[in-house]
C-alpha cells in the first residue's frame, strides 16, 4: 500500500476511535495548494468588482492598461486597472455609480487591495462611461496614493506636454 492511503486508513480508524472513546489523539495534515500570483491578482479584481457592485444598480466594466508608455511608474508594475461604471436599467442608476466616485476611502481600499494582490500592477482608476470624469489611484513611494489633479493648461504653460505628465498627477481639466 501507498503511504497516503495508509495514512488515510490510519486517520479514519483514529477519527472512529475517537467516536467511540471521546479522543483524538491525532490530526491528519491538510495540504494546501499553491495559487499562482495570477489567480491571487485575479480573485483581487473580482472582490473588488463584487464591493463595488454590492447593492449598486451600475453595469460595470474592469480594463486592464499598460502603462509602458506612461513616464515613472514604478518598478516593474507597468500594469493598470480601469473600472468604468455605466448607467444601468433601474432606478438610482446614476446615483449609485456616483456614490462609488464620491468616496475616495472606499475606492483607496479598493485600489491598495487590488495593487498589493497584484504585483505587477501601480494604478488603478475609478470612473464614469461616456465622461472625463475619473479618479486615479498609484502606488507613490511604497504606498497607494489618489494621484493629484493638475490641470493640463498649466502643464503648457510651464512647457510641458501632455506626455511628461509626472506619475503621482493626472489631467483633470474638464
Amino acid at each position: 500500500m501507498n503511504q497516503y492511503f495508509q495514512k488515510w486508513v490510519a486517520g479514519g480508524l483514529l477519527f472512529c476511535n475517537s467516536l467511540l472513546w471521546g479522543t483524538i489523539s491525532m490530526s491528519t495534515p491538510v495540504v494546501a495548494q499553491e495559487r499562482t500570483s495570477q489567480e491571487i491578482c485575479m480573485e483581487a479584481i473580482g472582490a473588488a468588482k463584487t464591493r463595488i457592485l454590492d447593492g449598486r444598480t451600475i453595469n460595470l466594466q474592469a480594463r486592464l492598461l499598460n502603462l509602458s508608455d506612461s513616464r515613472g511608474y514604478p518598478g516593474d508594475r507597468s500594469q493598470a486597472l480601469s473600472f468604468t461604471m455605466a448607467r444601468s436599467s433601474g432606478v438610482g442608476a446614476t446615483r449609485d455609480g456616483l456614490t462609488v466616485l464620491a468616496s475616495p476611502v472606499f475606492m483607496k481600499s479598493i485600489a491598495t487591495n487590488v495593487i498589493e494582490q497584484c504585483r505587477s500592477f501601480s494604478y488603478v482608476a475609478f470612473g464614469g462611461a461616456n465622461s472625463a470624469w475619473y479618479i486615479p489611484f498609484g502606488l507613490i513611494n511604497g504606498n497607494v496614493e489618489e494621484f493629484q489633479c493638475i490641470e493640463e493648461e498649466l502643464l503648457f504653460r510651464e512647457g510641458g506636454t501632455l506626455r511628461s505628465m509626472p506619475w503621482g498627477f493626472y489631467d483633470c481639466s474638464i
